[in-house]
C-alpha cells in the first residue's frame, strides 16, 4: 500500500495525462486524495470526489456528500420509490455503486481512476438534481 503522498503524486499524475488543468488534488482522511472537480451542485457547491487504496484496488468516493446534499433541510428521511429508482438510474448509468461509501466505483488499475473519477462526479451530479421532484406541501400536484 502507498503512502498518502505516493497515492496523491501517482493520482494526480494519471489525471493531469487525460484532463491537465480541471482537477485540483489535495490530502484527504484515510490516506487518501481529495480531488476538485470542475463540476457544482445545485446550489453552487463543489463536487469532491475522494481516491483510496484499499485491499489492493483504488475506490473512488464522494464520501457520501451528494446524498447528505440532497437530504438537506428535507422533512423526510428517505427518498421516494421514484427518486430511488432515479437515483438507481444516475448511478447505473455512470457505472458507479451506491453503498456504504456513498456514491462509488473500483478501479483495479490506476489506469482506470480518471475515468472513475468522471463518473463518480457526473453521478453526483445527476444525483444531485433529483432535488428538483421534491415537492413542498400547497405545490401543484402534492
Amino acid at each position: 500500500m502507498a503512502t498518502a503522498t505516493d497515492l496523491m503524486s501517482a493520482v494526480s499524475d494519471a489525471v493531469r495525462r487525460e484532463a491537465p488543468e480541471w482537477f485540483e488534488f489535495s490530502p484527504a482522511p484515510l490516506d487518501g486524495v481529495c480531488v476538485n472537480v470542475p463540476m457544482l451542485y445545485p446550489d453552487g457547491g463543489a463536487i469532491q470526489v475522494y481516491v483510496l487504496e484499499r485491499e489492493g484496488e483504488y475506490v473512488v468516493t464522494d464520501h457520501a456528500a451528494t446524498c447528505g446534499w440532497l437530504n438537506l433541510g428535507r422533512r423526510e428521511p428517505e427518498l421516494t420509490p421514484y427518486q430511488q429508482s432515479l437515483l438507481e438510474q444516475a448511478c447505473r448509468g455512470e457505472d458507479v455503486e451506491h453503498d456504504e461509501w456513498g456514491l462509488t466505483a473500483r478501479c483495479a488499475s490506476l489506469a482506470e481512476v480518471p475515468y472513475a473519477i468522471q463518473s463518480v462526479a457526473l453521478a453526483a451530479v445527476r444525483v444531485a438534481d433529483i432535488s428538483y421532484t421534491f415537492r413542498s406541501k400547497g405545490s401543484p400536484g402534492s
